[in-house]
């Protein structure tokens, strides 16, 4: 509504006042820190520690599975960035203010299933729950694609906002268990390269497909596109449903190796 008030550039420019609050808010927390003891070696000791967190990530640690599972999920969610704005402003015909009302049922959809993820990971286990929330993005995006298909304004913003509540559930329910299953089999030593080397990939992934995705779009079409985003996001649920992450139960309180307790039971 904003964009559609003063123009877009004006709207963007007021997003960066959150960023801005954001800074002013983390800069301001009051936390004691540990003062840690003085390491050198320079960039020699940076390469060692990197190379240390991708075999880590990679390798004996049993979060392979999911980091492919996740860097999948990243391609995915990639192509559907790209392609759901001029999907939905040029091929659907929405204003950029109902646009902006569509886009908004992500953020309630993705509020419910963080509300609901405690429930869901104590029904279905913190792997189940990951994969529930995974199969939810899927029909978030196979609703948006059919969004083309009630061949009025109002019917398209209905269906597109459908699949953006699945995809917001989705996103609410995964964050929480991805991370819960991530850290509890992660030594304390290891978290922070375990953390830098799954978020600095899947941000690589990004930077990959992004524009990969905006080629296939202009050649094959936005519904086309977002089909196979739907098909990349189906890879990423049975690369979990295949592996150890599907039957693994973290219960509140359990650290490190928990999840491979879990997954031994």
């Amino acid at each position: 509504m904003l964009a559609r008030a003063v123009g877009a550039p004006l709207a963007l420019l007021t997003a960066s006042l959150g960023y801005l609050v954001s800074a002013v808010a983390v800069l301001t927390l009051r936390t004691e820190e540990p003062a840690g003891s003085p390491r050198g070696g320079g960039a020699r000791r940076l390469r060692r520690e990197v190379a240390e967190g991708v075999r880590w990530v990679y390798g004996a640690s049993g979060l392979r599975r999911l980091a492919v599972a996740t860097h999948l999920w990243f391609a995915a969610n990639a192509v559907l960035v790209v392609v759901l704005a001029p999907f939905a402003l040029r091929q659907l015909g929405l204003s950029a203010a109902v646009f902006g009302v569509v886009t908004a049922v992500a953020g309630l959809g993705a509020l419910v299933g963080a509300v609901a993820s405690t429930a869901v990971g104590r029904r279905l286990g913190t792997g189940g729950a990951i994969i529930a929330a995974h199969v939810s993005t899927v029909l978030g995006v196979l609703l948006t694609a059919a969004a083309v298909l009630p061949g009025t304004a109002v019917g398209a913003a209905v269906v597109l906002a459908a699949g953006q509540a699945f995809h917001g559930v989705g996103l609410g329910t995964s964050n929480s268990h991805e991370m819960t299953y991530r850290q509890a089999i992660t030594p304390d030593a290891m978290q922070a390269r375990t953390n830098t080397t799954m978020r600095s990939l899947n941000r690589a992934v990004v930077v990959v497909v992004s524009p990969l995705a905006g080629l296939l779009a202009v050649q094959v079409g936005q519904v086309a596109a977002l089909l196979v985003a739907a098909a990349v996001f189906t890879a990423s649920v049975l690369a979990l449903l295949f592996s150890p992450v599907r039957t693994a139960r973290i219960e509140e309180g359990e650290g490190p190796g928990a999840a491979h307790e879990a997954d031994d039971g």
